[in-house]
């Protein structure tokens, strides 16, 4: 019997033919085949879906160029999913994650668009902030210095197990929701968001693409960070 924790991460475009199954098969393959994740104790479980999505329809096939192939090939309406299951719920846009709010209140703290928790997870183990404040491997009055109020002084300490960690970076992710500096591009293509590039040149889609891969290797890069440390 499998004793590891499950961790479960839940991604959503609109129609789950192009971005989110890129971003669901990106997202496993950086964490249970990457060498820093190989040596944590946990599983993690990866998904996808559309929030207009026409369930069995065809994935966009320069989607499947860039991601390689998909370990479900036709997209998956909410209907097929429990969304509730789900830990953390990455969009691809910023209407994505307000639909679902509205849909789904009592889960807002799970939502975020992901260039977002990519950023945030960034900020939360960069040098000198929350993780290592939290794992105090910098002080405190070190990491505050000159300011007067700082949010590092509600950090929680870092706990020691896996699952315990992965709650951590969850309750962090939304305690600092807001307070992090957005990409410096976000003029190009909105605050955050990842656009569409479905039915459009294939430049479009390589810039969606680069857009979501950033986003996604600071995430995972982050959250490694965090749970080995």
């Amino acid at each position: 019997m499998n004793s590891k924790p499950v961790a479960r991460i839940l991604v959503v475009c609109s129609a789950n033919i192009c971005r989110s199954p890129a971003g669901e098969e990106l997202l496993r393959r950086q964490l249970t085949e990457s060498p820093e994740f190989q040596e944590i104790d946990m599983d993690f479980v990866i998904s996808s879906a559309g929030t207009n999505a026409v369930s069995g329809s065809a994935r966009c096939p320069e989607s499947i160029s860039f991601a390689g192939p998909f370990s479900h090939d036709a997209s998956r309406e909410f209907g097929e999913i429990d969304i509730e299951s789900f830990d953390l719920i990455l969009t691809m846009e910023r209407t994505h994650r307000g639909m679902l709010v509205k849909e789904n209140p009592l889960l807002r703290n799970r939502l975020f668009t992901l260039r977002d928790a990519g950023s945030l997870a960034k900020h939360l183990s960069g040098p000198g902030l929350v993780l290592d404040v939290a794992s105090k491997k910098v002080t405190l009055e070190s990491a505050t210095k000159g300011f007067e109020f700082s949010p590092l002084a509600k950090v929680p300490d870092l706990p020691e197990s896996p699952n315990e960690r992965w709650q951590w970076f969850l309750a962090e992710l939304d305690a600092w929701r807001g307070q992090v500096p957005m990409a410096m591009d976000v003029g190009k293509f909105g605050e955050n968001d990842i656009p569409d590039p479905h039915d459009k040149d294939r430049a479009s889609h390589n810039e969606s693409f680069e857009l979501l891969e950033t986003a996604i290797f600071d995430f995972c890069h982050g959250l490694a960070r965090i749970l080995t440390q």
